[in-house]
C-alpha cells in the first residue's frame, strides 16, 4: 500500500463469512506489524463498519489526531465509494 510516508506491507486476514476485515500494516523500514481490527455488520439493506482505532506505542497525542484523522478520511472515502458517490 503506497501512503504519504512510504509504502507499507499489508496482511489481510482470511477471506470469511463474518464481516471480519481485519488487516495488519507493517510501516517502511518497520519490524512490527500494527493490527487494524474491522468489522463489517448487515443492516438492514446496508451495512455498519466498524473500524477500532488505538493509539500507537509512542504516539502523543498530536501524532495520535492524525492518526485519527486519517482514518476518519478514509472511511469517508469508502462511505462515498458504497454509496456510488465516488
Amino acid at each position: 500500500m503506497r501512503t504519504r510516508t512510504g509504502p507499507f506491507k499489508v496482511r489481510m486476514v482470511a477471506e470469511n463469512d463474518l464481516g471480519v476485515a481485519d488487516h495488519w500494516v507493517t510501516p517502511p523500514g518497520g519490524t512490527e506489524e500494527l493490527h487494524n481490527a474491522i468489522r463489517v455488520t448487515e443492516n438492514g439493506v446496508g451495512c455498519l463498519v466498524v473500524f477500532n482505532l488505538y493509539r500507537q506505542d509512542g504516539f502523543d497525542d498530536a501524532q495520535f489526531d492524525e492518526d485519527e484523522a486519517l482514518v476518519s478520511a478514509d472511511l469517508r472515502r469508502l462511505k462515498g465509494l458504497i454509496e456510488g458517490e465516488a
